[in-house]
Formats: structure tokens, sequence, C-alpha cells
């Protein structure tokens, strides 16, 4: 039986963004590469990860969670998702502009490998608390994105 995966670490932040998307990055990967696109949310390749927004000038809030393990449950099944697999040989991840920015997040993560990863988007209608600034240039978005270390035999995790 496999043991119930815990969340490690847990980080929040307003990022910046950089042609309407954020990026999960390996700033020591020798060539970043993105995989298929299976879907308008994010794309996760080879050292990276990125994650596409919506509004013209958006503004995602990001809860960004490190499990131990795959997590049990997430939000409710309307909110569509995404799931992938990226690989990172740094433990030290970047999560932000894919220009660089203040807001840009280090996550550190338990060893380097490759990970799992689950992401939501959800957009000002869909978020319980709406940042609608009437007037504004910016565009509010709330995101949930989940990654873990990738065992696919359950071994050496």
């Amino acid at each position: 039986m496999r043991p119930t995966a815990t969340m490690i670490s847990e980080y929040t932040a307003t990022l910046f963004t950089g042609y309407r998307q954020f990026l999960l990055q390996d700033p020591e990967y020798p060539e970043l590469d993105e995989g298929p696109r299976t879907s308008e949310i994010a794309i996760a390749g080879t050292g990276m990860v990125e994650f596409n927004c919506v509004g013209q000038f958006p503004e995602p809030t990001v809860r960004f969670e490190v499990w131990s393990g795959r997590p049990i449950g997430g939000p409710v099944d309307e909110i569509p998702g995404f799931e992938g697999l990226f690989d990172v040989v740094n433990p030290l991840v970047v999560l932000g502009s894919p220009t660089s920015a203040s807001t840009d997040l280090a996550i550190p993560l338990p060893r380097s490998g490759p990970y799992a990863v689950q992401a939501w988007r959800y957009l000002p209608a869909e978020s319980s608390e709406s940042r609608i600034i009437p007037g504004a240039q910016v565009e509010p978005e709330d995101w949930l994105i989940r990654i873990w270390p990738h065992c696919p035999d359950e071994s050496d995790c």
C-alpha cells in the first residue's frame, strides 16, 4: 500500500507575466524544451512547465504546493485542469515571468529528477474572491499548482 502523500511546502504569490504566461523552470537546465500541447492551460516539458493565462494583461495569484507524492483530491470537477510531467537537474526551480521579474519565486524541491504537475486556472467569475477593479488594466486569475516527485514504479520515492 502506498503511503499517504503530505504537503512539503506551499507558496502564494501574485506574479508578473510575459507574453500572457508564466513558467516553472530549472534555470540550470541545459536546454529547455516544451512538450506537446495537450491543453490550453499549460505545457510540460524538459526542465520547465509553461502556464498560459487568459487575459491581455494577466496578474495571476498562484498557490504553489510541493507534495511528497500524488495528492488525493483537488478542485471541483467543473474547473478544467492540467496534468503533465517535467524534469529538473537542479532542485531549486523558479516560478515566474519568462522575462524575469521581481515577483519571481525560487522554490527548493526535495530532489532532482522527474516530477508530476497538476494545475487549475480560476477566472474571476469562477474565483471565490473576485479582484476585478473597475477601469484597471490588470486582469486577475487564480491558480492552484501542485507538483510531486514522479515515480512510475513507486521505487526510489
